[in-house]
């Protein structure tokens, strides 16, 4: 379980407990309500897929992958939930690749060695 902090000034904050039992905490700034509730439904869904070994849900996988910015997806990966932004980029690259080749989107040919 995770738990949304607000201070006076309306800055939000995400703590939850990290598989190893330290208590971790996600500063989101200056979020909405409803973002917030969003941001921490997705640490909630990646912090158990690590506490249990299981592989994380689509949607949140898509979300932690696609459609975060990166200052975000730096704080997750300060705390653990996610690879740092650096294999970030690469991870997604090599699976689009992967992707093309599978779908046939890529075709490799031989050349023809000539003797000249």
């Amino acid at each position: 379980m995770a738990s949304i902090n607000s201070d006076p000034n309306e800055r939000r904050t995400i703590q939850f407990v990290a598989s190893d039992g330290s208590c971790k905490t996600i500063r989101l700034g200056n979020a909405t309500a409803r973002q917030a509730e969003n941001v921490k439904g997705h640490v909630e869904k990646l912090a158990q897929a690590i506490a249990t070994g299981d592989p994380v849900a689509d949607e949140t996988a898509k979300w932690a992958a696609e459609k975060i910015g990166d200052k975000l997806h730096a704080r997750l990966a300060a705390v653990g939930l996610v690879k740092p932004p650096g294999v970030r980029v690469a991870g997604r690259v090599a699976g689009q690749l992967e992707c093309h080749f599978r779908l046939g989107h890529f075709h490799v040919h031989q050349r023809k060695a000539r003797n000249h």
